[in-house]
């Protein structure tokens, strides 16, 4: 479970895909482009105060959610 404040929700059009969404809405999307990855969310959850969870409940979970997407993001790089 990640703590997201204020979201942009995202219009999303092929080949761009939705990766999570919630009632409806899109929050994060993938898609590739070119010989790259882009990834989008709309809040800035992954830099902010929210990866530290000293402000946040502790059953929120954004900074492994950060480890697990930069893990991920990395691996998309082509070899």
């Amino acid at each position: 479970v990640t703590y997201l404040k204020e979201i942009s929700t995202l219009a999303v059009k092929a080949p761009a895909k939705s990766v999570v969404s919630h009632n409806g809405d899109v929050i994060m999307a993938v898609s590739k482009f070119g010989k790259g990855t882009v990834f989008a969310v709309g809040d800035p959850w992954i830099y902010n105060e929210y990866v530290v969870n000293d402000r946040l409940n502790p059953t929120y979970q954004n900074k492994q959610a950060a480890i697990e997407l930069t893990n991920w993001l990395l691996k998309q790089i082509p070899r």
